[in-house]
């Protein structure tokens, strides 16, 4: 919960209670929130990492596979390049680079973009159904936004869909068929996902586009990382894009992967080519 959330629980309705313990596996990084939990419950008196329970053997082993998709904008930026006048202010004409940043004004509109293009929801959906198909198991595959996934789990055939709109009897059963399946793949809102689930047998874990919230991107390799009789080592696939903006919130994530000393490798593909990577 937000520390907010906390502070008011504690401080104004449990105030009379002496002894408070807090435990958690993601203390915020914005320091706000992060006082206002210290504010509830007192200082950390102690932290043990995931790479530590990883080391350990008490968590799975892991390793993240960072895709970035290349966005092919050539042909925009040829005709750019026709039209292009220099002017005082503008003598040269934008690098690729910068004219693919500039392309889309703003955040949502290249999450838009991203979201509805028909060849890059083929590429993914084609993944999903590699990594299915490999013979490690059952793939939990996180989006960000109800109409994506739906249109992501319309793609991968077998594929179940969850968002925050299911009834929480009816999430808990798709997760159930996590014990006893072994080619499932259930793509879910991340909202919903990525905190409160004990699902052991995740042996692909994958999310797309997720953003660059600390707590969000690590709760979600925390849900991988549960051991089965069956299972030591969860395969994490990061999938992004090199526009601006996801390009910087895969930078910020990479920063989190460094700090938990988690192992992890990034490529760029070209997406509009089906097939391996």
């Amino acid at each position: 919960m937000r520390g907010n959330v906390l502070t008011k629980l504690l401080n104004d309705y449990g105030k009379h209670i002496a002894f408070r313990f807090g435990v958690t596996g993601t203390l915020p990084k914005a320091e706000t929130d992060a006082m206002s939990i210290r504010v509830a419950v007192g200082e950390v008196q102690y932290t043990i990492t995931a790479h530590e329970l990883i080391t350990a053997g008490h968590l799975a082993k892991l390793d993240i596979d960072i895709i970035q998709l290349e966005v092919d904008l050539k042909d925009q930026y040829a005709e750019y390049l026709d039209e292009f006048i220099p002017t005082k202010d503008h003598p040269k004409p934008l690098t690729y680079r910068k004219f693919k940043d500039a392309y889309f004004p703003d955040f949502q509109a290249e999450k838009r973009f991203h979201q509805t293009e028909k060849i890059r929801l083929d590429w993914i959906a084609n993944q999903i159904e590699q990594k299915r198909d490999q013979g490690k198991g059952n793939v939990l595959c996180l989006v960000d936004g109800v109409n994506f996934g739906k249109k992501l789990t319309k793609l991968v055939e077998g594929a179940i869909f969850l968002s925050g709109k299911d009834k929480m009897k009816d999430r808990k059963e798709v997760y159930n068929l996590f014990k006893n399946n072994n080619n499932l793949v259930v793509i879910a809102t991340v909202q919903i996902a990525s905190v409160g689930l004990n699902i052991k047998r995740i042996f692909n874990m994958m999310f797309i586009d997720v953003g660059k919230s600390f707590i969000r991107v690590i709760q979600t390799i925390g849900r991988s990382l549960r051991k089965a009789p069956d299972k030591d080592h969860v395969d994490v696939t990061d999938i992004c894009s090199d526009l601006k903006y996801s390009r910087k919130h895969t930078a910020e994530r990479i920063k989190f992967y460094k700090e938990a000393e988690y192992p992890y490798k990034k490529r760029t593909v070209d997406y509009s080519v089906l097939g391996d990577v």
